[in-house]
């Protein structure tokens, strides 16, 4: 049972939801605009070989990883009228993982069955500064046009919500009985990736922008939702008016949350390193272009005689 005074704190960009009402309209506001704005593909399933076989094609998938007790982590709150017996807090793992849409290509190409495509998260290279490498390019064409396998690479965004309950006593009815239950009160989360760019870990370019896309895109509070900010730090911004604020506002708040330019090639004028530059003994930068152009060119005449077959 949800209290009606809960209190959720997105400690990723230090906005404070309250009450019940608005919490349920920003969470279902959450799922509505990023599975509406951002395209995705998801794979459904506990095993391997079934979640390759399935696709969910424009949805997201947000997985339970643990649930554990905490008895370290305790949140102050203020007055409560009711008769408190008891706190538990529970710590949620959790990660959603969608398919970014600039490769969903991948997952359409007529020669490539579908329970041949292999998702792929990155998250553990977040610590990792972001390469471009040609020799990675043919290896995924060469996959592709022999084997028929895509490897895609998922966007994966880890997090974790504490979740505070109390044991209460239950205000007498009209039967003039009393009872006890248990009550949400407080839910404080966070995101891994929110985590590691605060302490300045996050070093991989990707990673840095499937953060903010989720947090533009998933994290936006309802109209209708009372909204505070945590952090007195973001007040020389200015207090924002989240029940009038569009998704430009919103986009700008998420930029202004963070120090965004400090992960490397994440500027405006930043280009992408290659990685074979710096790889020795390796095929040199020419060779590997000349390897990919002749890959790219079977493949776009792969494409052609299949939409010539089709439209025959």
């Amino acid at each position: 049972m949800w209290s009606p005074d809960i209190v959720y704190d997105q400690k990723a960009v230090q906005v404070r939801i309250k009450s019940a009402k608005s919490l349920k309209d920003s969470c279902r506001y959450f799922d509505e605009s990023f599975q509406s704005d951002r395209p995705a593909v998801s794979k459904i399933g506990s095993d391997d070989n079934e979640a390759n076989t399935i696709l969910a094609r424009g949805g997201v998938k947000f997985s339970l990883v643990r649930i554990s007790s905490l008895e370290s982590f305790s949140p102050t709150f203020e007055r409560c009228d009711e008769d408190v017996m008891n706190t538990v807090d529970l710590n949620v793992q959790w990660n959603v993982t969608w398919v970014p849409p600039t490769v969903l290509w991948l997952c359409n190409l007529p020669f490539v069955e579908k329970k041949k495509i292999v998702f792929r998260h990155y998250n553990d290279r977040s610590g990792v500064i972001s390469t471009f490498s040609w020799k990675g390019v043919g290896r995924l064409l060469f996959s592709i046009m022999v084997f028929g396998v895509a490897n895609v690479p998922i966007a994966c965004i880890e997090g974790w919500s504490v979740l505070t309950f109390r044991q209460v006593k239950r205000n007498r009815g009209e039967n003039n009985s009393q009872g006890e239950c248990w009550k949400l009160y407080r839910i404080v989360e966070d995101l891994q990736y929110a985590d590691e760019l605060r302490r300045g870990r996050l070093l991989n370019r990707k990673c840095a922008q499937d953060l903010r896309l989720f947090l533009e895109c998933g994290r936006k509070p309802a109209a209708s939702a009372q909204c505070e900010l945590l952090s007195e730090d973001l007040l020389i911004l200015g207090s924002p008016n989240f029940s009038s604020m569009s998704w430009e506002e919103w986009e700008s708040f998420v930029s202004s949350s963070f120090r965004w330019s400090e992960v490397p090639g994440n500027g405006v004028m930043d280009i992408e390193s290659n990685a074979n530059e710096a790889e020795e003994g390796e095929l040199s930068s020419a060779s590997l272009f000349g390897i990919v152009a002749t890959l790219s060119l079977i493949l776009f005449n792969m494409l052609a005689l299949n939409f010539l077959h089709v439209n025959s």
